[in-house]
């Protein structure tokens, strides 16, 4: 996964590269097609279980192909393999979750459910293998719209409107008849994004606007700086395919319905 990891930083950097060599011959108003970043994320303010790690984006400019100073366009954003480590990041409504965990269960496949949820939430190993039972890494994916009115000046702000999820794995589930997916190592606790908001920036281009670009100014010149808003429902998560509410009483809900994640991301890419 390590090698992974490298290996797609390697490709959004030669892409970034090339990209920025190649406007050095081409008319200002003519934009790259294609988005590309990869970068790390961090969620510095958020209640309900923030997630950090690595991000590849990709996705298309469709105002470019029609050589518009615009950027205007779709993306996905996801990450290719789970971060590493154990998450410890579900602390804060560890006691509410517990407190509220509906012990009857009217078959084998929900009460083998509520004992995983049980298990992960008090980080107490389970299940069939090493890490089973716990948290360990977290998934993320998204789609929208990318908008930059002026991607070559101004610190090129680009908005990106986004939804999605956000995946937090339990593992140990491997070879339990009773779970969903048993041929998995782990099942999943989904927790949609309804609406998601990044702002990224070039800060070097707000020292100087990109007018004839070289090669090597594509270090500084495609780093990527973002601030992002996501706005989590934990009223509609499901846990290894089930809606949550099915494991856990209306309380928890009442407190822990919805929450707002901040932070920030540092990527490098090209757009």
């Amino acid at each position: 996964m390590r090698r992974l990891n490298l290996l797609l930083f390697f490709v959004v950097l030669s892409a970034g590269l090339f990209a920025q060599a190649d406007t050095a011959f081409k008319p200002r108003y003519a934009k790259q097609p294609f988005y590309g970043s990869y970068g790390f994320a961090h969620t510095v303010k958020g209640h309900v279980l923030p997630i950090s790690g690595a991000q590849t984006a990709v996705g298309v400019n469709i105002a470019g192909l029609f050589h518009t100073k615009w950027i205007l366009g779709a993306c996905v954003e996801w990450r290719v393999a789970k971060a590493f480590g154990m998450n410890r990041r579900y602390d804060k409504i560890r006691g509410d979750v517990i407190e509220n965990l509906i012990q009857s269960q009217p078959g084998l496949t929900d009460s083998t459910r509520v004992d995983f949820l049980f298990d992960a939430f008090n980080g107490m190993p389970g299940g069939n293998s090493f890490y089973g039972g716990r948290f360990f890494g977290s998934n993320h994916y998204r789609y929208g719209i990318i908008i930059s009115p002026f991607p070559d000046s101004y610190g090129g702000l680009m908005l990106t409107i986004k939804r999605g999820a956000n995946g937090l794995p339990v593992h140990g589930a491997y070879g339990i008849t009773a779970l969903k997916y048993e041929a998995e190592d782990y099942i999943f606790l989904s927790v949609p994004v309804d609406l998601g908001l990044e702002l990224t920036c070039k800060p070097f281009l707000f020292l100087h606007e990109r007018a004839e670009a070289h090669w090597y100014d594509a270090i500084s010149q495609n780093l990527l700086l973002s601030v992002y808003w996501d706005h989590i429902s934990m009223e509609r998560a499901t846990f290894n395919g089930a809606p949550l509410r099915n494991f856990v009483d209306a309380p928890f809900f009442e407190k822990n319905g919805s929450d707002d994640h901040f932070g920030v991301k540092l990527a490098f890419g090209y757009y």
